[in-house]
């Protein structure tokens, strides 16, 4: 029984050391070759436009990814936010309904009245790699379609 316990303890103690991405790792912090090797595993595809910043392209639209509170070249927060530019953008009311009925993102409107979505994914103290896989996956497949329809917008 000790030994199990041992066993249990020394397996904790080193899937909380956090690291390079991988399938059950325990990881606190991204470096932008993890996020560009999980981008092209999942089929995303993406461009580097700066330091921690990308740009996607998901369900047809430009989405922005935004690596923040980076120490050492590992980062701590993953954002993904996409705005629109329209025509009849949605009024404020609109866009505190979205915040009012939905969960882990956040609409607004920019200084130039054009509607945003974005959600955040914090790392610090440790996900493993099917969370940031499940965070992307909401975002693509939820998040951003709905927001779209909730805002009328024609990709």
């Amino acid at each position: 029984m000790r030994i199990l316990i041992w066993a249990a303890v020394l397996l904790s103690l080193a899937l909380a050391q956090g690291g390079t991405i991988g399938t059950g790792r325990i990881v606190n912090g991204l470096t932008e070759r993890d996020v560009e090797t999980l981008l092209r595993q999942e089929g995303i595809p993406f461009e580097r436009v700066g330091n921690s910043k990308y740009h996607l392209r998901i369900a047809g639209v430009r989405v922005v990814l935004l690596m923040d509170r980076c120490q050492s070249g590992s980062c701590e927060i993953l954002t993904l936010a996409s705005g629109f530019t329209m025509d009849t953008p949605p009024s404020l009311e609109e866009v505190n309904e979205w915040n009012q009925n939905k969960r882990f993102s956040r609409a607004y409107l920019d200084s130039d009245g054009d509607p945003w979505v974005e959600s955040e994914l914090h790392l610090r103290f440790g996900v493993t790699s099917e969370t940031i896989r499940f965070f992307l996956a909401v975002f693509s497949k939820e998040t951003l379609p709905k927001f779209i329809e909730h805002i009328g917008f024609n990709p």
